[in-house]
């Protein structure tokens, strides 16, 4: 290994490659994809072209270990060589017990031994697509693949093209609220863990609402009906579930401690219970069960395909620490509007459209194509979208990954709302959308900077700005500039002034830069 290569971590809620602050501007590849080198040659390019620094990928353990004991690494070996020679950084998924709330990625010889590996079971003994958390002979098999899977990568990967690992892929129970196999049940009825307990009692203050809301403190040494009001099952399939993922995920760390995270089907509408969306799984409302059973994860992420994007982000970046991941979100008009906001608004640590592989104008001009119930992909070429979405980012980053976490950036995007207000620096920012989100264009979006009190880089698409002081009655502008970056050097462009005076932001994605002086009339 490069000793001068520092190893990728995420430290508080930015992620550091070769010790410098990094941003993935990524996509995640369809699921079966990078089963094929062969099929990836023609893919490699098209991602190039679109100005993405990073892709995630699977890695599967049926086929990485499809015999007991007998490891292929070839596909990993040829991800990380083809990436290499793009300039592009890997992020891997590890696909194993857990793909969508079901066992579909796991090797034959697990997947068809039942006595060995038992399926979870519904309250009618029927038997689940996803094999029991509490088989323990399934958890250490899965753990030593990831384990065997990141020795390798230790070994081999001598650039650390691989900064980032999804542990498993939307883990939990579809169709069941819980497992009523016998041992869950058993554990169901047993008294809630002593650590849990102890956790929440100490972290009281700060609980998420819902969990604040089931929670009963005085029956914490009762079993898990006494000790939740509502909603018992859920919360104890996600205790259980993270802990299995503690395993895995503190297995591969032994290996080759790269950043390791979990990711979650999202709840799909306000009340509904687990098991319409997977129960136990790392939502929103039970990020403090997953931290207390799952320390060695070092971020819970969301897979967002559904309109309430913005308030995902707030949600998952609640937990201190905890940076906005976003390892697959919804690649239609929606997509650069959604990245820019998460980036501008909650300095995000990647982005990644899912099924990225398909944005080529051809694929994108046929037949719309729905992701777990949610993704809606339209007709029309939404790839130039996306390419100079991550055009105008790229061009953008380093000046960005400076005013991260400083409170002077803030993210802009299209709600259902004409428009919006944003306060920057000495100023409100009255955000006006220039085409209702019906009409089917790409939502605007973008992002706004703060370079000092009076200067303003306005960055995105589909809105125009007006400058309100908070200090002053009048407004003017000195300057309002297109430009693009040299490093964090803005090298300017036209000077816009007489007709174009203003700050607009047609379709296409651009970046101004704007200059401002306030007065009152005495």
């Amino acid at each position: 290994m490069d000793a001068s290569r520092a190893l990728p971590q995420i430290r508080g809620k930015r992620l550091f490659v070769d010790g410098e602050p990094f941003i993935m501007l990524s996509g995640e590849l369809h699921n079966s994809s990078a089963s094929s080198l062969e099929y990836m040659k023609a893919v490699w390019p098209r991602l190039k072209a679109m100005h993405l620094n990073s892709v995630i990928a699977t890695v599967s353990w049926e086929l990485l270990e499809p015999e007991e004991g007998a490891f292929d690494f070839a596909l990993v070996d040829g991800l990380i060589e083809a990436a290499q020679a793009y300039g592009m950084k890997l992020a891997l998924c590890w696909f194993a017990t857990w793909k969508n709330a079901a066992s579909i990625y796991v090797p034959k010889w697990v997947k068809t031994d039942f006595a060995r590996f038992p399926r979870a079971k519904g309250k009618d003994g029927k038997i689940n697509r996803a094999i029991s958390c509490f088989s323990k002979e399934c958890m250490e098999a899965d753990a030593r693949a990831f384990a065997a899977l990141m020795r390798h990568l230790k070994e081999t990967d001598k650039a650390r093209t691989v900064i980032l690992v999804q542990v498993e892929n939307e883990a939990g129970l579809l169709d069941i609220d819980r497992d009523y196999s016998k041992a869950a049940t058993e554990a169901f009825t047993a008294p809630v863990p002593k650590a849990l307990a102890d956790y929440l009692k100490k972290h009281e203050a700060a609980l998420s609402p819902f969990l604040s809301e089931r929670v009963d403190f005085s029956k914490l040494n009762g079993s898990w009906a006494q000790a939740f009001t509502k909603d018992a099952e859920e919360i104890f399939m996600a205790f259980y579930t993270a802990l299995f993922m503690e395993h895995v995920t503190h297995a591969g760390k032994q290996m080759y401690a790269l950043p390791m995270y979990a990711n979650a089907w999202t709840v799909q509408s306000k009340g509904e219970p687990g098991g319409f969306h997977p129960s136990g799984g790392p939502v929103a409302d039970l990020h403090d069960i997953w931290r207390c059973a799952a320390p060695s994860l070092d971020a819970l992420a969301p897979d967002l395909y559904l309109e309430n994007f913005k308030q995902e982000c707030a949600a998952y970046t609640r937990i201190e620490g905890n940076p906005l991941l976003i390892p697959e979100l919804r690649r239609d008009q929606w997509a650069v509007a959604s990245i820019c906001y998460a980036i501008g608004e909650h300095d995000a640590i990647c982005v990644a459209p899912f099924g990225i592989d398909g944005m080529s104008a051809a694929e994108l001009s046929a037949e719309a194509r729905v992701q777990d119930a949610a993704e809606v992909i339209p007709a029309g070429s939404f790839s130039e979208s996306i390419q100079s979405g991550y055009q105008m980012l790229e061009n953008m980053l380093p000046i960005i990954i400076k005013h991260q976490g400083k409170g002077t950036m803030h993210g802009i995007m299209q709600d259902r709302t004409p428009t919006d207000l944003i306060r920057c620096a000495a100023y409100d920012l009255k955000v006006r959308y220039n085409h209702p989100i019906s009409s089917g264009m790409p939502l605007a979006g973008g992002i706004v900077i703060a370079l000092d009190e009076q200067t303003f880089l306005v960055a995105g698409m589909g809105f125009s700005v007006t400058f309100i002081s908070r200090h002053f009655g009048e407004t003017e502008y000195v300057l309002i500039d297109e430009g693009a970056f040299e490093g964090e050097d803005f090298v300017a462009g036209r000077r816009l002034n007489g007709d174009e005076l203003g700050v607009s932001l047609k379709e296409t994605p651009k970046v101004l830069k704007v200059q401002l002086f306030s007065y009152n009339h005495d």
